[in-house]
């Protein structure tokens, strides 16, 4: 007897769901996916339990016939595409007929809809099964999905904190609602309301609902038209941030993934991102539905353009139109040597084998090592000593001090003179309401203002004259990623405690541009270093010295 075998119908149902929900956010997405392309105006998403109990969802759109209704929860029934050629005219969110088949295999659906004027109809399902259907009187479409997962019990427990959870669900959200500005969103966890948009006037409205007037009024508008091509670009020109969490791109109103692209705004940013920062930026772009395949990932997260390099030059020349290109002022070193012979690496290595300060152990008290010292760049010094040269990160030197100064409690907590109030996007505002305890236990003292907003009362003492409102946003994108980072830790909230104290200590350290320290300033920096625990590397891991012994420079000059 053969062994390949056809697998029963619930069997493959469930594979297929796999592919499509891979957790409460995945359904939430698509029934929104559903709703706006069933043209609602009004969105309403109503959460328990993080998604696994209940997730409802209502809209006040087109509905669907009595006939229809049934219809739609078996695989592939769909009423937005009827043949092969339509796969590469897109026009709608949803066209494979997946979704409501997906969600009702591994969860308890009732799902209720009328179309205008006409009397509707609903259905209970279970396992994707009609268990029974009635006659109701309703405008647009509600569903609700129930006990998610309740027959496929490993992928419930493969499911994060209920905090994560709700923190993807209100992603989940804002990605659907940041490119439909004619649609109200309105979101409640647990009956207390989370996201509450009306519609707004235009896309950066929106912008300004979600993330708040400090934010998008520092942010640049870039746009360009060119045959079937429409790219409009808000992006941050002077706030940068230590992750890429205000980073978007939405082809023709479908958020999308796509490294490439981001790629492409840090390339022709590159003169203005610090190091080790990102720019926030959201990308819309529009084009023809038949130059871009959008039937390449399960869960539509990926497309592929026809020429990609189009979009790349495009947004280029979008934002070249709104940056200076022009280098003044630049230093050109070395400018008679400029020949590829003398730089040459074939026959001549010109790296050095640099030995951290604890390997190669240099006493600079009581030397004249601070006689004479020159700056490099913004953040480099170098120090002559009778053996060698010391080259000192100072802005590393005074994140190690700083972070140490936290974690051991060798701070003061100073009040404020003026409380500085920072507005924050409905997760973030989550995440730092959940974590108030951690942050005053830190020195940082934060009161919940309502309507996505915290008041910051006090900061270390060292910190308060950091970019307050820039720290709390770095610090929401640590704890919105505590159960991914810190899954395997023995001790998480130790762990959150020293990744939240480097964030501080680096936000409130030298940075050069006019904070270079004097002789005197160096010598207690380098004192203050050498009693921390861990002298040679920031907290990030990078060295805050190195040195370079006189035998190793003449080693490189070929004179030994």
């Amino acid at each position: 007897m053969g062994l390949i075998k056809i697998l029963p119908e619930d069997i493959k149902n469930k594979i297929s769901a796999g592919e499509v929900i891979e957790r409460p956010a995945s359904v939430v997405k698509e029934l929104i996916e559903n709703s706006i392309d069933a043209r609602s105006t009004r969105i309403d998403i109503e959460i328990s339990s993080a998604g696994k109990r209940l997730i409802k969802v209502s809209d006040n759109g087109l509905g669907m016939s009595v006939e229809d209704l049934p219809m739609s929860i078996l695989p592939h029934a769909t009423s937005k595409i009827s043949t092969e050629k339509d796969l590469f005219d897109i026009h709608t969110l949803g066209f494979r007929g997946e979704a409501l088949a997906s969600i009702s295999s591994v969860s308890k659906m009732k799902i209720s809809s009328a179309e205008k004027d006409r009397e509707g109809l609903t259905i209970a399902v279970e396992g994707g099964l009609v268990v029974s259907s009635s006659p109701c009187s309703i405008k647009g479409t509600v569903v609700e999905v129930r006990d998610l997962f309740y027959n496929t019990p490993v992928r419930l427990k493969f499911l994060k904190s209920d905090f994560t959870e709700n923190h993807h669900i209100i992603e989940t959200v804002i990605n659907s609602a940041i490119c439909n500005e004619n649609i109200s969103f309105y979101l409640h966890i647990d009956k207390s309301e989370t996201l509450a948009l009306s519609v707004a006037s235009n896309r950066l409205h929106r912008l300004t609902q979600i993330y708040g007037k400090d934010m998008t009024d520092k942010f640049v508008t870039a746009e360009i038209q060119e045959d079937d091509y429409n790219i409009l670009i808000f992006y941050s020109q002077k706030d940068f941030y230590q992750n890429r969490k205000f980073q978007y791109i939405f082809v023709n109103n479908r958020p999308v993934k796509d490294i490439a692209l981001s790629r492409s705004i840090y390339n022709s940013l590159k003169d203005i991102i610090p190091e080790d920062k990102h720019p926030a930026f959201f990308i819309y772009i529009d084009v023809n539905p038949k130059i871009v395949d959008f039937n390449v990932h399960p869960a539509k997260r990926e497309v592929r353009f026809m020429d990609k390099s189009i979009i790349f030059e495009l947004i280029n020349r979008a934002i070249n139109k709104r940056e200076s290109t022009k280098e003044q002022g630049k230093l050109t070193v070395l400018n008679e040597y400029e020949n590829k012979d003398f730089y040459s690496k074939t026959e001549h290595d010109y790296t050095f084998s640099s030995c951290l300060v604890q390997e190669n152990k240099i006493d600079y008290k009581g030397t004249n090592l601070f006689a004479n010292y020159i700056s490099i760049g913004d953040t480099f010094i170098a120090l002559s000593h009778e053996r060698g040269l010391l080259l000192v990160d100072y802005h590393a030197v005074h994140e190690r001090i700083n972070y140490e100064k936290i974690l051991h409690r060798k701070i003061k907590t100073v009040p404020l003179l003026f409380p500085c109030t920072v507005e924050l996007d409905s997760s973030s505002y989550q995440a730092i309401k959940k974590n108030l305890s951690v942050l005053s236990e830190l020195s940082i003292e934060i009161e919940d203002f309502g309507n996505n907003s915290v008041i910051v009362r006090a900061m270390p003492d060292f910190a308060i004259h950091a970019d307050i409102e820039v720290i709390i946003k770095d610090l929401t994108a640590i704890f919105i990623n505590r159960d991914n980072a810190f899954e395997d830790s023995v001790n998480p909230i130790e762990q959150i405690k020293r990744k939240v104290s480097a964030s501080i200590a680096c936000h409130a350290s030298l940075r050069g541009r006019g904070e270079l320290p004097d002789k005197a300033g160096i010598k207690v920096l380098l004192d203050e270093l050498d009693r921390t625990t861990n002298p040679d590397s920031c907290p990030h891991g990078r060295p805050t010295r190195i040195f370079i012994s006189h035998n190793e420079l003449l080693k490189r000059f070929k004179k030994i």
